[in-house]
């Protein structure tokens, strides 16, 4: 089994959330709430649910304060699911919903 689908364990969930604090700043990624500097009330969320896309890739994982991961749940955060029906079906569902950036 590659390593992407394996859970973390205790030393592999401390060193992730030290990578995620640098990369994103020692603050919950949804209500910007800062952590303290060892991390301690920081845990891991994966943005796209793990019952939906199992991964623990560094690129699929935020900083979340306990609040705001159990408030998401295993959710997806509003921005992708408008992004999903967006382009589901190649057609926009959405009115009003409009891409960012050139060509999509």
């Amino acid at each position: 089994m590659s390593q992407t689908y394996m859970p973390l364990n205790a030393a592999g969930r401390r060193a992730r959330r030290r990578t995620l604090a640098r990369r994103d700043g020692h603050q919950c990624t949804y209500c910007r709430i800062p952590f303290a500097a060892d991390l301690r009330d920081a845990t891991i969320d994966h943005v796209v649910p793990l019952r939906l896309f199992h991964t623990w890739r560094v690129e699929h994982t935020v900083l979340a304060c306990r609040r705001c991961n159990t408030r998401k749940s295993d959710r997806l955060p509003l921005s992708m699911a408008l992004l999903l029906c967006w382009t589901a079906a190649g057609e926009r569902i959405v009115s009003g919903l409009s891409p960012v950036g050139a060509e999509w």
